[in-house]
């Protein structure tokens, strides 16, 4: 069975970040071991990166939801609030901390009423249920952050992602679209290095002539 596009996409984020541990991209590496229910693994992931970047407000976002998955909820809210602090906003900050109160209502309901077993059940669905709308939160998390700052900053989501070590992991791979795409992608939010950015779109364009 052929992969996903989604999929594929983050083999090969997982390809840089074991190739550069330093990577901004551990966010989205995190992300992908949420999606794998490797809740552990993510905040792990998330500690070693914050370390190095530790201004990256989406990373402490997705480290506060993998925390509450974990049920450490005052830790939680440490990691939701430095978030909402990095963007300047109270209000971000006020709709996790509404977030992290449910979901503990919710735990709780879980292990006094139900079988044994079933809220590993419910967590399980409750975790798939999130999974449909974290990336597009995380994004728009980082949007918040350009507003603020007027810069770009890495982003966890797909289409935010643009990477001259994804562009040349494309190149070795002889997927010249993909890199070509990023590439221009690139050219736009970094006009300061055009000229490099042109030479290489003029060399994989040359590749479809």
């Amino acid at each position: 069975m052929s992969k996903s596009t989604s999929q594929t996409f983050q083999d090969k984020v997982n390809l840089i970040y074991e190739y550069n541990k330093q990577s901004p991209l551990f966010v989205r590496v995190a992300y992908g071991e949420i999606e794998k229910n490797n809740v552990d693994r993510a905040v792990e992931i998330l500690n070693e990166g914050l370390s190095i970047y530790p201004q990256y407000p989406a990373a402490h976002i997705l480290l506060g939801k993998a925390l509450m998955l974990l049920g450490k909820y005052k830790e939680s809210l440490d990691s939701f609030r430095r978030g909402s602090e990095l963007v300047d906003s109270y209000k971000v900050y006020e709709n996790y901390l509404h977030e992290v109160e449910e979901h503990k209502k919710q735990r709780v309901l879980f292990e006094t009423s139900r079988k044994p077993g079933f809220i590993d059940e419910v967590d399980n669905e409750e975790k798939g249920n999130k999974k449909i709308s974290l990336e597009n939160e995380l994004s728009a998390f980082d949007s918040m952050t350009d507003q603020k700052t007027g810069a770009s900053s890495p982003a966890p989501g797909g289409d935010s992602i643009v990477s001259e070590t994804l562009a040349n992991i494309y190149i070795t791979q002889g997927e010249f679209r993909e890199a070509l795409s990023i590439f221009e992608r690139l050219l736009k939010k970094n006009p300061q290095k055009s000229d490099y950015y042109l030479e290489k779109i003029k060399e994989l364009k040359s590749r479809f002539e």
